[in-house]
Order: structure tokens, then sequence, then C-alpha cells
């Protein structure tokens, strides 16, 4: 029967092979086909086609001759859980969701592309040669669901037959669904690209090497990861323990009781939301050091392993004089290994923002935590390591220190690591860009206003002054008029003085054109532009 809207509702049909012939059906509903065991879509629109099936308990597999993308919606709950249990599907395979006798499942991973093969199997059916023949079958671009149907009743009823199965290897290729399994304890992955274990609470151990594991309400007080994963995933595990032997990436959400976290250094946090930072471990100077001469004395086959795990360490520093250590360290590895440079300027964002979690919620800008009596030495590694950065990938690192560095310009330590740091490597033309960056934010932004009277902005100072003749013309001008905009009135004679007797002609003619800009130092600098030497008294005229 069709009806108006280009679908076909099929009831009762008691054949055991279902054709799907018709070239304008968009969708297909199913319902109480108790005898059919196969359904062949051999036409169908060019679009995507929607099946709905229920009540079909013989239902093995649905084939698609016409290649059409389908959206699956499965009702299992009359799917007889025996050696034919299992559901073979041919895509493309756009979607699916179904439901059985205690559970439901909407599958949400996003891909770029459709499924080539979805195997829905029934978890007490598992061990059958035939289910096993159809997993080893399958390829890359599978689906895999498996799943245990009123888990509490059958559980209950195998202890009577043979103990429950409690560890599952997945020796199968594509992407695998777990839902459900009450008595799996232990899981082991053999090189897979994605698994998902949901409503697994006795699960406690999972082994092996995968690129994504996903854990939704699974363990009771521990889990344990052994081998090698990329990402670990964990959203309402209510667990006290976490044990992770090597993994790049960990999001930790929902509903947590953790307490302890032994993770690797250089495991990197994507989520870590309701969880106290202080369970996972603390990165001090001996761990940065320990990792650093295993880098150093790394065989050439294992120096990209080593680091990664080096960097990953350094993005993960919390505490400050770790982060001291990690922005000298990221400037040294800059200099010496300058083909990791795109990985260490990964590194310093990494670190840049555990630094900013740690702040204080008013904090609007990202900003590093150096110990007090060492914050200069701090903004001066990262000064350094801009330069080295610089030297591999100018425009891409240039761009990212004018947004995450110059904001901080104004404060007198980070002027004065600028000043110096970039004199010393002969970075001319930053320094340019830094001095009219601050002179800028001046004029517009009265929150961001120097330190005039510190003495660590004066020393700065008196560093642009010397030897400026023998700078390029572009950053003398730029720092002369630099000067005169940002120096205090009662220093402005003899900073003046020293700039007349260095760079006589440049000195005087910023000198006239400051005299309108300053009316309060109209005097000094009408006197400076004569070439004449001003004085105190002048000056405060």
């Amino acid at each position: 029967m069709q009806d108006r809207t280009s679908g076909n509702f099929l009831h009762q049909q008691v054949t055991p092979v279902i054709d799907l012939t018709d070239p304008q059906a968009v969708w297909t509903d199913l319902i109480k086909c108790e005898q059919t065991h196969t359904i062949n879509l051999r036409q169908s629109a060019s679009q995507k086609h929607h099946i709905s099936l229920r009540g079909m308990p013989l239902l093995q597999r649905i084939t698609n001759p016409a290649q059409v993308p389908l959206v699956l919606h499965l009702d299992l709950h009359a799917k007889k859980q025996t050696a034919a249990g299992s559901i073979h599907i041919e895509g493309p395979i756009n979607h699916v969701d179904l439901s059985w006798q205690g559970g439901d499942y909407l599958h949400q991973r996003s891909l770029k592309t459709d499924y080539k093969q979805l195997l829905v199997v029934p978890f007490t059916v598992l061990d059958n040669p035939n289910v096993a023949a159809q997993l080893q079958q399958l390829c890359e671009r599978s689906l895999v669901i498996i799943y245990q149907a009123n888990s509490r009743a059958s559980s209950y009823a195998s202890t009577y037959e043979h103990p429950p199965r409690t560890e599952l290897t997945l020796d199968f290729r594509g992407d695998i669904v777990l839902h459900g399994l009450s008595d799996i304890t232990a899981l082991h992955l053999k090189h897979n690209n994605f698994v998902q274990a949901i409503n697994c609470q006795k699960l406690m151990y999972v082994n092996g090497i995968a690129e994504q594991v996903r854990l939704n309400n699974c363990g009771e007080n521990q889990l344990v990861f052994t081998g090698i994963q990329y990402l670990i995933d964990l959203t309402d595990c209510c667990i006290h323990r976490l044990t992770i032997e090597n993994a790049e990436l960990l999001g930790v959400r929902g509903k947590s009781y953790l307490d302890r976290a032994d993770i690797p250094t250089h495991t990197k946090m994507t989520t870590m939301s309701m969880i106290n930072g202080d369970v996972f471990p603390r990165i001090n100077e001996g761990t940065l050091q320990q990792l650093l001469t295993q880098f150093e004395k790394a065989p050439a086959q294992q120096r990209d392993q080593a680091i990664r795990q080096l960097l990953g360490t350094v993005g993960n520093a919390a505490h400050s004089k770790a982060q001291l250590y990690g922005i000298r360290l990221l400037a040294d590895l800059a200099k010496r290994e300058p083909q990791y440079h795109s990985q260490i300027l990964q590194a310093r964002d990494d670190m840049l923002k555990t630094a900013s979690n740690n702040m204080p919620s008013q904090h609007t800008h990202r900003e590093w935590r150096f110990p007090a009596d060492l914050e200069l030495e701090g903004w001066q590694a990262d000064v350094q390591l801009w330069c080295e950065l610089t030297k591999t990938h100018p425009k891409e690192v240039d761009k990212y220190y004018r947004h995450h560095l110059l904001r901080f310009a104004h404060k007198p330590r980070v002027y004065y690591a600028l000043v110096t740091v970039l004199l010393q490597n002969q970075q001319y033309q930053r320094l340019v860009l830094v001095l009219r960056n601050i002179d800028a934010e001046q004029r517009f932004n009265r929150v961001r206003r120097m330190a005039l009277n510190s003495e660590v902005v004066m020393k700065a100072m008196r560093r642009l002054v010397l030897s400026i003749d023998r700078w390029p013309s572009s950053l003398a001008r730029t720092v002369i008029s630099h000067l005169f905009k940002r120096c205090d009135a009662s220093d402005l004679p003899l900073l003046g003085n020293k700039l007349l007797s260095q760079a006589p002609q440049l000195t005087r003619k910023i000198a006239l054109q400051m005299a309108s800009q300053r009316p309060e130092c109209r005097t000094t600098f009408m006197a400076l532009a004569l070439g004449t030497t001003p004085t105190q008294e002048l000056s405060n005229v």
C-alpha cells in the first residue's frame, strides 16, 4: 500500500523475502512481518530512504542494491535472542536509532561519509560461529552495535546455565558500540578506531590500542586503561579512581566522584567539568627535566614520541614555578630544535590555557602565573621564544604574539622584557611594532596606562636611548617619539639632553611636533627643538 507522501506501508507480510521496488518511495514502514528474514531495497527515490520496522523477530538481513543512503529506525523488542539474532544491513547508512527490551540507542557520531555496513548483534549470540564470521568480514567503514536485551533478566537466567561472560575482545574492524553489557569487566582492544561503551557498570579494565574510547555511565569504583589510546572520554562515570597508561587526550564530564587520577603528565585535558583539579598529577621542574633528558638521549626513531611527551607535559604545567621552567625550556628547545617549532608554539598555547584555568574568574585575558620574584625572567624567556619561532614561521608567530603578548606590553616587567630581549636579538622591526602598539593603547585605552614612575620602566627607557645613533632610522624615529610621549615630565630634560647628544636632527624635529601634543611640557620641547639644553625649571613652567 502506498500513500500520497511517496512511501510504502507493509503490514503482516508472510513472505520470507520482501523486495522494495518502488522508484518513487522515500520511506518504508514494515510492521509484524513475522516470517520475513530478508529485505532487498532494489529501487528507491534518489534521496535518503527511511526504513522503520517493528515486530520482525526473524529479520537477518537488509540488502541495498539501489545504493541509496539509509535512515534506519529499528524496533527490536520482538527480536529473538537466538543464533539468527544478528541483523546485517548494507549501506550507505546515514543514520540509525534502535530500541530493544530494556534499552535504546541513537548513534550520533558525526562522520564525513556514511557507513558501508551495519551489524546489530544481541550479546547473547556473540559467540555463535556465524556471527563471529560476520564480524571478521566487516570493513573499516562499518558500524557494529552489540546490545544486551533485558540485561537483568538474561544475566540472572544465565547463572543457572553457565558463568556470565566477563571479558570481551574486540578483534574486528569498524566503529563499535557496546550497550548494557551488565557483566563485562574487561575490554581488550585490537587497533580499533572508535569504541563506545554505554551502561556497562561493571567495566573496570580497558586494554589495547584504539584511536577513541568513549565510556558513558561505566565503571563502579575505578577504571584502568592500559596500552595506548589517543582519546579517552568519560561521561557520567561514577568512579573514584582513574588510571591511564598512555593517552594523548582525556575528557571527564558529568557525574563523577573522582578523587585520584594516575595519568601521564603529557595527557591533555579536553574537558574537566565538576572535577577537583588537584586529583590530577602536579608537574614540577623535576618532571620536565626528566622528560627533557629522555628526549635528548632518545634514538632518532624515538625522538618524535619523546618530544610529544615532553611538550604535552609542558602544556599541562599549572604551578607558577613549573610554568617558569616550562617557558624557559620552550625557548631553549626552539633555539636548538627548529624542526619542532609548530609543536613548541602549540605547547606554549596549551600552557597559557592551563595558567588561565587556574586564574580567578575576573581575569578576562589569558596570562602567565610566574612566581612574583622571577616574573621578569619568565617574560624575557617568552619574548626570547617569540624571537626564535619567527625564524621558521614569522607571519603565524607574529600574529599569535600580537594577540597574546602585546596586550600586556603596558605592564612594567613585560615592557622591560620586550625592550631588552628584542634589542639583544636585533629584532628592530618587531620593537617598532611593540612601541607603536603601546602608544596606540595609551591613547585609546585609559585602563592600560604605563607606570611611568616605575624603576623597571625607566631602566627600559634608558636602554632605548643607548646607541640610538647606530639603529635603523625607522627604529630611532619610533623610539624618540615613544619616549617623548611616555616619559614623565620631570625626567624629560635629562632624557632630551641625551637624545640631543646622540641623534640631534631627529630629536629636534620630533620635539617640535610634540610641543603641541603635550602642552604641559611645551617649554621643554621648544628648547629641545631649538637645540638648547632644557632645565628642570623650564620643564616645570
